[in-house]
């Protein structure tokens, strides 16, 4: 890669990072990324719901499945929680019990976008 490529990826990188980090200290939040070489990327950001400038989190339920169907090698777990109630979605998990059907396949997105909702749901999650 040239340099000129590496630096716009790394600009565009914190970039992001950046909106969010200010997103989450906006509303008395925490953010953070941690990336551990061979493990992979783990990204935290943690709002306080009743924050008057928290913005509303939008479809993460079509964010999620728009992750894994577009990065199927990659695995995603996606907590959320809503006072002592936590709804948790690993696709690692969802991958063992699939054997060898792809995680991208249309009839498991459709599986996985109803357990978020239903999940998400049980908690009862909001934006």
């Amino acid at each position: 890669m040239t340099r000129s490529v590496i630096a716009f990826f790394h600009n565009k990188f914190f970039k992001t990072f950046s909106l969010r980090f200010q997103a989450t200290k906006s509303c008395e939040g925490h953010f953070s990324v941690e990336l551990k070489r061979g493990k992979g990327t783990r990204v935290a950001a943690d709002f306080k719901h009743s924050h008057i400038d928290r913005q509303p989190l939008g479809d993460i339920t079509g964010t999620i499945i728009s992750l894994i169907a577009g990065d199927p090698d990659v695995d995603f777990v996606y907590s959320h929680q809503n006072g002592d109630l936590i709804y948790t979605l690993d696709t690692r998990e969802i991958k063992r019990e699939l054997e060898d059907i792809p995680i991208n396949n249309t009839k498991v997105l459709r599986f996985i976008r109803t357990n978020i909702e239903e999940g998400l749901k049980e908690i009862e999650a909001s934006n």
